[in-house]
């Protein structure tokens, strides 16, 4: 027992010192554990005054047994203030930031709470605070109090307010751009924005996840990048595209692109925009087309300009343009050739060439036009010329507008009308010659016939009067008076063309140096006579007669301008006419001439004078000593020769005629003068008269009779070929009129020859109507005997034909 109860003390002994050991071994623990409490409430409140973290400890009463600096700078309060209040949880800022009602509700619930909301401090500074309240239990697990952290967010918030904002601006941009907005990844559409959609005809939701090449037209995407959008580099943008696109519609518009690789997740992804230029193409299109056209009609303007301007300047008119101060714009190269100024050198000025005669008209004309708009054509007016000559003009002007209507000057084409009007003058004066001629040949037609019968009858009749018979002289003064009155005749036939020409080759020196001594004893000693010949002269073919007649009364007519003396020139030159050179002269054809000229130092010729000095019977001398048929001779020989005369002269400067004669381009019979026929040659052959003029037929049967012949006589053509059938002898020759009723001298010879191959022709008449040559000019081996007559004159011609061996051409 004893032992036991050892055993037993022992053992406590042993545990009470393991349990003293534990003690202070726990003491020990517990010095190290209150010291490191110390310390971890130390590092505590270090913490706690330093985290952004606003802290605060209460006890169930309210009263405060933490609150660390931070709380106080979020709430704008001191640790003091806080103090003074009785209760923590009255306390105004922890009541307005709603701390004091978390707290509240933690120590009755014991349950951690958490809450946000806004905040005014005490600065008036608006806040945006988080709360979390947690309960602080006891030993006994009781609520003993609560703590509190409160953290400003309002930088967290106000950037969340910033992001939502940002959100709904980019939510807004994208949803209302006027482009498409795309997001492409892994190749197809993760977000498109309405306009997106709308362009292809889908809705956003149907875009997504189709390819981007869907929605390209297949011939485009040859044409596409060869690589895909998705693989473009971060940041790379690919330069603008443009392709034809497909809608859901299967239409198909333009689209421009735009595209740029972003990174976005662990990926890249693709950011663009798209804009519709369907219009824009259509508009290029447009424009395009529209710059060919205009290029096309740019073209076909200046070709038409120039087309325009080549017509102006090949127009024959001058053609000028003015503004509407009349200055000029523009002129045409006519315009130069015809008044001489360039268009430099009246460009924006007026032309200085109306004279002043002319002004007074031209104002009101050009006061119609520009105006009243009222055209003006054909204004006949005169011109000067930069050289000072004086141009007749024909004027026509119109007013011009612009596109609007609004005048902007005028147009005026001028011709120049001057070479017109003397030809008119020419075909005035050529027309009363005409008219007068064919008058003064019906008269000497007419006239000729009775002269014929008169000086015919007075040649018998002095014939059977012995030359001492008292009647004899009258009837010599009978034959003078018919044969002065045959020469006047001769002059009207001649200025009215219708005598007959024999024709011949002639050297011109050689007829006037042949005729100078007749000449001369024309004009008299007071004038002197002067030849000046060309040597190697043309030949002309003319009637030696007619030129003789020609020269002679140019002679007199010079000899009568000379009254006081002076010098006469004749004068012989070749002479060459080009286009310009008959133009002037418009019955002559271009090619050579030989020129007659005859030249006085006379008392000369005005304008008025010169324009009828070539109508008959004017005349400026006494009526007694002139019968005003010299000149009027002169221009109808001339004339039917085919040539040309003109007239130069000047008061006080003397006058000068230029006859033209062509020059020969064939030689006919010279002109070797024959020697003097017998008297009155007779003869035994049968002559057929055929005459429609009674006195004319019978004095011509006399006088053949007289000499010998068998006549035979007809009053008509159809009386003659009768007369020709029943005679049963031989007709030798038919002396006919070649004017006659029924059928013309030659129709009738014609006829007669058919039936008679042998028989000749002799024609006769005062009066030709080209029925036996062209113009008056007789055919070769034509005879011819000229109205009126002698008897000695009808009986040599009537020898002479018969006596011919040719055969005469019908």
């Amino acid at each position: 027992m004893a032992k036991n109860d050892k055993h037993d003390d022992e053992a406590e002994r042993r545990r009470l010192q393991e349990y003293i050991f534990s003690l202070e071994e726990t003491q020990e623990r517990a010095k190290i554990l209150f010291a490191e409490h110390a310390r971890l409430k130390d590092s505590h409140k270090e913490f706690a005054k330093h985290v952004p973290l606003g802290f605060l400890t209460i006890d169930r009463a309210g009263r405060i047994l933490e609150v660390n600096h931070t709380l106080l700078e979020i709430l704008g309060s001191s640790e003091a203030q806080i103090a003074e209040s009785i209760n923590v949880l009255e306390h105004p800022p922890l009541i307005e930031a709603g701390v004091s009602d978390l707290l509240r509700r933690c120590m009755e619930t014991g349950r951690v709470i958490s809450a946000e909301g806004p905040y005014s401090s005490e600065w008036g500074e608006s806040l945006y605070l988080r709360e979390f309240v947690m309960p602080v239990l006891d030993a006994e697990g009781k609520v003993c109090g609560c703590r509190a952290a409160v953290q400003d967010i309002s930088n967290e918030m106000h950037a969340e307010e910033a992001l939502r904002e940002s959100e709904e601006r980019y939510r807004l941009l994208t949803q209302n751009s006027l482009t498409g907005i795309f997001l492409l990844q892994d190749g197809a559409f993760s977000f498109v924005n309405e306009r997106m959609a709308q362009m292809f005809g889908y809705t956003p939701k149907e875009m997504i996840g189709r390819a981007f090449e869907e929605l390209i037209h297949p011939e485009e995407r040859r044409k596409w990048p060869d690589r895909d959008l998705s693989d473009f580099p971060t940041g790379d943008t690919e330069p603008a595209c443009e392709f034809r696109g497909v809608c859901k519609d299967e239409t198909t518009k333009w689209f421009h692109v735009l595209a740029s690789a972003i990174p976005l997740g662990h990926g890249n992804a693709v950011i663009g925009n798209v804009a519709d230029i369907t219009l824009r193409k259509l508009a290029e299109q447009e424009l395009k087309e529209s710059r060919q056209k205009y290029k096309e009609l740019y073209k076909e303007a200046k070709k038409s300009e120039d087309l325009y301007r080549s017509l102006l300047d090949a127009s024959p008119d001058a053609v000028i343009v003015y503004d509407l101060q009349g200055r000029v714009q523009y002129a045409n190269n006519s315009f130069t050739r015809i008044f001489g100024w360039t268009l430099d050198e009246v460009r924006c000025r007026r032309t200085p060439f109306v004279p002043d005669s002319e002004r007074e008209a031209t104002r009101s004309a050009i006061k119609s036009v520009v105006r009243d708009d009222i055209p003006c054509n054909n204004f006949e007016t005169r011109r000067f010329t930069k050289d000072g000559r004086v141009l007749d003009v024909s004027i026509s002007g119109y007013r011009y507008h612009d596109h609007q209507g609004n005048p902007l000057g005028m147009l005026v084409v001028i011709s120049d009308v001057t070479e017109r009007k003397r030809l008119e003058d020419q075909l005035r004066q050529a027309a009363k010659m005409e008219a007068i001629g064919r008058l003064a040949g019906g008269i000497a037609h007419d006239f000729n016939n009775l002269l014929t019968a008169i000086i015919g009858y007075a040649n018998l009749l002095k014939q059977s009067i012995p030359e001492r018979d008292a009647n004899s002289a009258k009837v010599l003064q009978i034959g003078r008076a018919a044969e002065h009155a045959a020469g006047l005749t001769r002059q009207l036939l001649a200025f009215s063309r219708k005598q007959m020409l024999e024709v011949k080759t002639l050297d011109l020196n050689k007829v006037i140096e042949g005729f100078e001594d007749v000449l001369r004893r024309l004009i008299g000693e007071r004038i002197e006579f002067v030849t000046v010949f060309r040597s190697h002269l043309g030949k002309v073919n003319a009637d030696p007669g007619q030129i003789e007649q020609v020269l002679m009364n140019l002679v007199i007519n010079a000899r009568d301008a000379m009254p006081d003396g002076g010098t006469l020139t004749v004068e012989t030159a070749n002479m060459f006419l080009d286009e310009q050179g008959v133009r002037s002269r418009s019955e002559l054809r271009p090619g050579p001439y030989v020129l007659v000229s005859v030249s006085d130092t006379g008392l000369g010729m005005d304008s008025r004078t010169i324009s009828r000095v070539f109508d008959p019977f004017f005349t400026t001398k006494d009526k007694s000593s002139s019968t005003g048929l010299g000149l009027s001779t002169v221009y109808g020989i001339v004339k039917q020769h085919g040539g040309h005369v003109e007239v130069i002269s000047e008061p006080g400067a003397g006058t000068t005629f230029h006859v033209y004669l062509q020059e020969a381009a064939e030689v006919l019979e010279s002109n070797e003068a024959a020697g003097p026929p017998p008297s009155q040659p007779k003869g035994t052959e049968t002559v057929l008269v055929v005459e429609d003029e009674d006195m004319v037929r019978d004095l011509a049967c006399e006088v053949l009779k007289i000499l010998g012949y068998e006549t035979l006589n007809a009053s008509n053509p159809s009386d003659a070929l009768t007369v020709c059938e029943r005679h049963e002898g031989k007709i030798h020759l038919l002396l006919t009129d070649v004017v006659l009723p029924q059928m013309d001298g030659r129709a009738l010879f014609h006829h007669v020859s058919s039936t008679m191959p042998d028989i000749k022709v002799l024609y006769m008449s005062g009066y030709t109507d080209d029925a036996i040559g062209e113009h008056g000019v007789l055919g070769r081996d034509v005879h011819f005997l000229q109205k009126p007559f002698t008897l000695d004159v009808l009986a040599q011609k009537v020898r002479e034909v018969l006596d011919t061996q040719d055969h005469v051409p019908i």
